[in-house]
């Protein structure tokens, strides 16, 4: 994912389901939290906490969404022509996503 602020945002490869799914369901206050497979059992998470649009690769299948942005921040994915294909409401709550659309992900 690019670009990302490693100063207040994060990545953590190599996580279990069983982590992933600690982590969106405790998506801190005014992050977008984002789960993508490593097509090997486990996870890569990133906690986004910028707005801007950022590029995605290598997520491809299932993957999952939580946003916990502060107001109504709604997160948009977007496909490759930058055509929004989900919007992500900012109410706490993981969201099933299947990545082979997506290339684009705007927290807000």
């Amino acid at each position: 994912m690019s670009p990302l602020d490693s100063t207040v945002e994060g990545v953590r490869p190599d996580v279990s389901t069983a982590e992933r799914d600690y982590e969106l369901n405790h998506c801190p206050a005014g992050y977008l939290c984002v789960a993508a497979g490593q097509g090997d059992g486990r996870h890569t998470l990133f906690r986004l906490y910028y707005c801007g649009q950022r590029s995605i690769f290598n997520f491809l299948g299932a993957g999952a969404v939580t946003n916990n942005q502060t107001g109504s921040a709604s997160a948009r994915l977007k496909n490759q022509n930058g055509i929004v294909v989900s919007t992500i409401p900012a109410d706490n709550k993981p969201y099933r996503i299947y990545w082979d659309a997506v290339w684009y992900i705007d927290p807000c």
